[in-house]
């Protein structure tokens, strides 16, 4: 792809975006207080739209765990 500066085998046998933005999703349901994105490189159209996803379905998850009913213990 034109935006994969680093090439495809930069992680031979990392995870699919669909596997991180479904892991993202699942995250948000159990509730987080911190995100932090390293190592980005620069000019990666790829991995900049993988991470608005990845944000985007965090934020799905969070709003989904706050109107599920309250369990108590």
């Amino acid at each position: 792809a034109s935006g994969d500066l680093l090439g495809e085998l930069a992680e031979p046998i990392g995870m699919s975006d669909y596997e991180v933005i479904r892991i993202a999703h699942e995250i948000g349901l159990r509730g987080l207080t911190g995100m932090s994105f390293i190592c980005i490189p620069p000019g990666s159209a790829v991995i900049y739209r993988v991470i608005v996803y990845v944000i985007t379905y965090l934020m799905a998850g969070l709003a989904m765990r706050k109107q599920e009913p309250r369990k108590s213990g």
